[in-house]
């Protein structure tokens, strides 16, 4: 008993001296991953699905993925935003929310992007990437239907950056400082699993320059742009690649998928 109650003293002297916002971004960031990974996104039924007026008439595939990201952008977006309003009382732009330093940051989204492509052009013809993109796969028979899931994944990417780079990162770094890229960075890479294996990995790196891109220039914008860039890039190639077959990296095929395209 006497264990007990020492131990339980200790306790709560433990927790009485935790940082309560901390504790909060901690627990909270837990929580709304896991109702992520659990919202209606994965289980409303296709028969009720199809009755939203708003995506009546569309895709099944393409409407499993508005449905997602409608779910993810009220979790990851609207939720953090009204935390940090109404717990923490802090400034909303504080979190990323503004351009910051627009003349670093634009030069980072080149810095990149312009690797990001070349590397892209080389792994794009892996039997594994081809295989997992492009991510909305009734997008290789319609340009339109790439063009409007394209457009709905911008609006989620603005979350989902907004969640890691904004929300957790900017959180936590008034206590941890810089290290807040490195505790950001790995809930975000288990996010990556079950993707092709360079991707996985790629997420480690990923997550740390976009951490390292928020921390220099206040924004999450930037990050944004990248991501969502690299990852139109990767579904518009695969794309490219699957209609033509040939998935080779000489230059010969891509002067062909260039002479296809615009001549």
């Amino acid at each position: 008993m006497n264990f007990l109650k020492s131990e339980l003293k200790l306790l709560l002297k433990l927790i009485t001296e935790l940082n309560t916002k901390v504790v909060i971004l901690f627990i909270t960031s837990a929580l709304l991953l896991i109702a992520s990974h659990y919202s209606a996104a994965y289980y409303i039924p296709s028969e009720i699905a199809k009755n939203i007026p708003f995506i009546n008439g569309i895709r099944k595939d393409f409407r499993e993925y508005i449905l997602w990201f409608t779910s993810d952008i009220f979790i990851l977006l609207f939720i953090p935003l009204l935390i940090i309003k109404f717990f923490f009382k802090e400034k909303i732009r504080d979190y990323g929310i503004q351009f910051g330093a627009s003349s670093i940051g634009l030069k980072y989204c080149l810095l990149f992007i312009i690797p990001m492509i070349v590397i892209i052009w080389f792994v794009s013809g892996s039997e594994n990437i081809t295989n997992y993109y492009p991510t909305l796969k009734s997008a290789v028979y319609s340009w339109q239907l790439f063009i409007a899931f394209q457009s709905s994944l911008l609006i989620y990417m603005i979350a989902w950056e907004f969640f890691w780079r904004g929300f957790l990162f900017f959180g936590l770094e008034e206590k941890f400082g810089i290290y807040a890229i490195l505790i950001q960075m790995i809930p975000f890479v288990l996010l990556h699993q079950g993707k092709p294996f360079i991707e996985s990995v790629g997420a480690v790196f990923g997550g740390i320059a976009l951490g390292y891109l928020a921390y220099r220039t206040r924004s999450i914008w930037y990050g944004i742009i990248i991501h969502f860039v690299v990852i139109t890039f990767m579904d518009f190639i695969s794309i490219i690649r699957i209609r033509s077959s040939d998935f080779g990296v000489e230059f010969r095929t891509l002067t062909k998928f260039i002479s296809d395209l615009f001549l």
